[in-house]
């Protein structure tokens, strides 16, 4: 029992004097390549750097603002030949770990951020690995970056956004380093809940104008990461759009109803559509360049339901009222005539034919004015009665042509403004 607990304290010092030689050594290795190190110059020559992109989330698109945030990392590796020694004089330590801050990192910022200037901020937790033959492998996140981004939402909620995230220097040129390889890697990427990562991709972009000098323009290359973001339309279509579809529906149906009813139906959908087109408005970004189709879309139906309305209005009165302009009159003789009815018809002439026959002699002069005085009031009510009919005819056959009107228009301009903005 003694033996075992006296062999484990032997094996655990050991451990901890290899841990104490092994800092020692890094410590000592550190000392050595950083006593005359000045990380304010420039490697000799040119570095060749190596980056690698990491994407981890996109966190927002603010689409009033015009910003896209998302949370990534990069990683750069160069050599640095002052940061060498000799394996082989420090116990066959290949690496060691330095605070990022004491070393020469590159000049690589975010230049279109929108946060500042868009350097990488260091702090004293930033770490770098250096190796033995100056291989330095730095990393530096960059959370809750906010970058500018020129968005077009004029196909809400079916739109896709391009932005970029352009990394550069602002005063190394490709005479200083240049970047030999570039990696993207999304594995670790967290899907967004509106919208979907449909690619992610670089280039390099070349500009001469960044840095003057001797009235000589020196070439910058940087980095523009490509991501083409497009929206989940999901919960616009079920919350937004499919209640819009669904009063203009009802407009349709609303012709089909009696007369009383119409005026007082149409009135509570043109409500109904205003108080929530105030919801819409909020869910809509906000823009001044140009209107989405999807408010167009709602101000044509709003003017589908005034259109609607004004006629149930102006039927009402033709009705009631047993009037209707003489031009209007002649088109709804002119539809019956060779549109629905397909034959002439005549037109009614006001025409008293009073036949007697057979009148007895014994028959007085009065009961002869009486009887035709019953037949000229009796004509009038007819008159009348077959003119109201004949407007109640008229009304009904505008009617039916404003509904197929409406019907086909409201049908061609949601057909269009959907096939504009899903295409």
């Amino acid at each position: 029992m003694l033996r075992t607990y006296f062999f484990k304290i032997c094996i655990l010092h050991i451990l901890l004097n290899l841990i104490k030689s092994q800092a020692s050594i890094e410590q000592k290795i550190s000392e050595e390549i950083l006593r005359e190190y000045d990380r304010t110059i420039t490697p000799i020559g040119k570095s060749e750097i190596n980056l690698t992109f990491f994407l981890r989330q996109l966190v927002t698109i603010d689409e009033k603002n015009q910003l896209i945030t998302t949370n990534s990392y990069v990683t750069q590796q160069w050599y640095d030949p002052r940061l060498t020694w000799n394996t082989s004089d420090y116990n066959i330590t290949n690496k060691i770990i330095i605070q990022a801050k004491k070393l020469w990192l590159p000049d690589l910022n975010f230049l279109n951020s929108a946060d500042g200037d868009g350097f990488l901020k260091l702090t004293d937790s930033n770490l770098a690995i250096v190796y033995s033959d100056g291989l330095v492998y730095f990393i530096v996140s960059s959370n809750a970056l906010r970058t500018r981004c020129q968005m077009n939402f004029i196909k809400f909620p079916y739109d896709s956004q391009k932005c970029d995230i352009l990394l550069g220097s602002w005063v190394l040129t490709d005479d200083d380093f240049y970047i030999n390889n570039v990696e993207i890697v999304t594995s670790d990427y967290v899907e967004n809940p509106n919208w979907d990562l449909k690619n992610l991709t670089f280039d390099f972009n070349y500009t001469n104008f960044r840095y003057l000098r001797d009235n000589v323009n020196y070439q910058s290359k940087d980095i523009v990461f490509k991501f083409e973001f497009k929206r989940r339309a999901l919960y616009t279509m079920i919350n937004i759009i499919l209640p819009g579809f669904l009063l203009n529906f009802m407009t349709i149906l609303i012709y089909f109803l009696e007369l009383n009813e119409q005026v007082k139906i149409i009135l509570k959908i043109i409500l109904t559509s205003s108080v929530y087109s105030l919801r819409v408005s909020n869910s809509i970004p906000v823009q001044s360049d140009y209107m989405t189709y999807v408010s167009l879309y709602y101000m044509f139906s709003l003017v589908f339901n005034l259109i609607s309305f004004t006629w149930f209005t102006l039927s009402y009165q033709m009705k009631e009222n047993n009037i209707m302009p003489r031009s209007v009159e002649l088109f709804c003789v002119f539809i019956r005539r060779y549109l629905i009815e397909f034959r002439k018809i005549k037109s009614q002439k006001v025409a008293s034919i009073i036949k007697v026959e057979n009148i007895d002699d014994d028959i007085e002069s009065k009961e002869l004015k009486f009887l035709c005085e019953c037949k000229r009031k009796s004509k009038e009510n007819e008159e009348n009665i077959k003119k109201k009919a004949h407007i109640q005819k008229c009304v009904n056959v505008l009617h039916y042509i404003v509904i197929i009107l409406m019907f086909f228009l409201m049908l061609f301009t949601n057909l269009a403004l959907w096939i504009l903005i899903t295409t």
